[in-house]
C-alpha cells in the first residue's frame, strides 16, 4: 500500500524536507499546507503550516515553498536511489526513454480493451 502521508490534507504539495514541499507554480492560491489527522483537539493549528517563501522556478512549472516551520507530524517523501544520483542534464534525459515507453505501453493496453 502506497504511503501517502507526506502529500498535504488538500493534495495541493508533497513534503520533501522538513520544512520544504513540492507542487506545481500555477497552483499558487494556497497560502498554507496541513499535515497529520484533522481533530477537536486544541492543538489542531500545530498541524497548519503557512508557506514563506514559494521558490517559483523562473521557467518550469514547480515551485518548492518553505514553510514557517519544521513538520513534525509526518516525514518526508523518500527519494528513489536513481533521483539521489542525478547530476546532470543528460542523467534526466533517461525519464524522456521511459514516458515513451509507458506511453506506447499505455496505448496498446487501451487498444487491446
Amino acid at each position: 500500500m502506497p504511503d501517502f502521508s507526506s502529500v498535504d490534507s488538500t493534495g495541493v504539495a508533497t513534503l520533501i524536507n522538513p520544512q520544504y514541499v513540492a507542487s506545481v507554480k500555477h497552483n499558487g492560491g494556497y497560502q498554507n499546507v496541513v499535515f497529520g489527522k484533522k481533530s477537536n483537539s486544541p492543538d489542531y493549528d500545530h498541524y497548519n503550516y503557512k508557506i514563506v517563501d514559494r521558490n517559483n522556478h523562473s521557467r518550469l512549472d514547480f515551485h518548492a515553498p518553505r514553510l514557517n516551520k519544521l513538520v513534525t507530524e509526518t516525514a518526508p517523501s523518500a527519494l528513489t536511489e536513481l533521483a539521489k544520483n542525478l547530476k546532470t542534464p543528460e542523467d534526466l534525459s533517461q525519464f524522456d526513454r521511459l514516458l515513451k515507453k509507458l506511453s506506447v505501453e499505455a496505448a496498446l493496453n487501451a487498444e487491446m480493451t
